[in-house]
């Protein structure tokens, strides 16, 4: 009776033993920190992004309470092949453990598509084209409505066909080889020529000229209706 009476006790002393250690251990889920890693991903791309770890990653279990965990960043390097997250831990205030978790990046992208059919030509309206998403590498260029609404498309499509960049041109795009009259301003001088255009010309952007007196081209901002200014 004694001898069970010791044991008793023993298994109580261990059972609240054992509890003590239980309840000082501090454990960070697998899913806790990838999505904390994550989020501190998501903060140094100015796009939305999708983000998934290259290899599993286990719980991690301490045996003291006060742990926090703390994030930095290690972009993508020639020797770094993806986006990397180093959690540092610290236990009492001191750093114990490092884990250095790798990502694969990926953009999210909105998607024009054609919402009806749609002739070559034809000047898109909001009502023309409805967007979904995509998930693409990080250096795929995406297109917003400023990009898309008021231009003209170069082909024909039907409902649903994605709408790219090369399927778009600005409506007031003047082909290689057109006349443009060239004003060249200074501060004291204004001289109004006329000359061709050595390629499609945009407005707002930097276009190759060669004006009708000379043979050297020279560059120019296309201002829109035909006329290229020089500064």
């Amino acid at each position: 009776m004694q001898r069970l009476l010791v044991i008793g006790l023993c298994w109580i002393v261990w059972w609240n033993a054992a509890s003590i250690v239980a309840a000082q251990q501090a454990i960070f889920s697998a899913e806790r920190l990838v999505a904390a890693a994550t989020v501190h991903l998501q903060r140094q791309f100015p796009f939305p992004i999708v983000a998934e770890p290259t290899q599993p990653l286990s719980d991690v279990e301490f045996r003291t309470t006060t742990v926090h965990a703390e994030f930095e960043y290690l972009p993508r390097s020639t020797r770094r092949a993806f986006h990397t997250i180093r959690i540092t831990f610290f236990c009492d205030g001191s750093p114990c453990r490092e884990l250095l978790v790798p990502f694969k990046v990926q953009k999210k992208i909105a998607i024009p598509r054609a919402k009806r059919d749609l002739p070559s030509g034809a000047i898109l309206q909001p009502a023309d084209v409805e967007w979904d998403t995509a998930v693409v590498a990080l250096d795929t260029p995406g297109l917003s409505a400023d990009d898309v609404v008021g231009y003209r498309l170069t082909r024909s499509l039907v409902a649903g066909s994605r709408i790219d960049t090369k399927d778009l041109q600005h409506p007031e795009t003047l082909s290689a080889g057109s006349t443009v009259q060239i004003i060249v301003r200074t501060p004291h001088v204004l001289i109004r020529t006329t000359g061709k255009l050595l390629e499609a010309a945009v407005p707002g952007k930097q276009v190759r000229v060669v004006p009708k007196s000379g043979r050297a081209a020279i560059r120019g901002m296309y201002k829109g209706n035909g006329i290229v200014e020089i500064q």
